[in-house]
């Protein structure tokens, strides 16, 4: 065989080891993918199971119906007034059905004032 010359085994060979590399990549992605599932599934599967005398973790904190659900009230007093001290104007302040308030107010002062007594509230 001579020196610098390819043959076409050297190229087959090649081609197969290039292939080859390729292919443990995509194997060890496969793998690593498999292996976040399966540690995500284990983490839902611990936290939804009742431990001891140690409740579900995962049922506790789900936004829909546990802790969290029970943390803000939905419900604004309708109509309510409030005098506060310090406005030049009038403030009407409305709520959404998602709870998110619309301040209208003569003045910028005003309404800047509001906007912090919502917060705050």
């Amino acid at each position: 065989m001579a020196k610098g010359l390819w043959t076409s085994e050297m190229k087959r060979n090649t081609r197969k080891g290039f292939v080859g590399t390729i292919n443990k990549q995509i194997k060890m992605n496969i793998i690593k993918a498999l292996l976040y599932f399966l540690a995500a599934l284990a983490l839902v599967i611990t936290l939804n199971t009742k431990i001891g005398d140690v409740p579900p973790i995962g049922k506790f904190l789900d936004p829909f119906r546990g802790f969290w659900k029970n943390a803000e009230s939905i419900k604004v007093a309708a109509g309510k007034e409030v005098k506060i001290e310090g406005l030049k104007g009038e403030v009407e302040i409305k709520f959404d059905e998602r709870m998110v308030p619309h301040i209208f107010a003569d003045n910028n002062y005003d309404l800047y004032f509001a906007q912090g007594y919502v917060t705050a509230k």
